[in-house]
């Protein structure tokens, strides 16, 4: 490779590198990096819809250790002093 490729090679980066990264930066704003200002409100909008979710989640698993246990909130029979069903 001659030494002018090489040289031009640099040249395409370092201007790349103003193009993309440095001049947004002395601008103020994040160049190429920056996330679109939508993203944070997806971003917030998911956060909620998983915690939604995460309550749904804990309810059913709730629901269905109650069921094995037995105890649905139906009303249970009344326990005598034994601890057996008066009857």
């Amino acid at each position: 490779m001659s030494t002018w490729v090489a040289a031009l090679i640099a040249a395409a980066a370092l201007t790349a590198t103003y193009f993309c990264c440095i001049r947004p930066m002395r601008r103020g704003t994040r160049g190429m990096s920056a996330a679109p200002p939508s993203t944070s409100r997806q971003v917030a909008d998911l956060r909620k819809e998983l915690d939604a979710l995460r309550r749904q989640k804990s309810a059913a698993d709730d629901a269905a250790q109650a069921r094995r246990r037995g105890t649905s909130g139906a009303s249970t029979p009344p326990r005598g002093k034994d601890g057996g069903i008066d009857g």
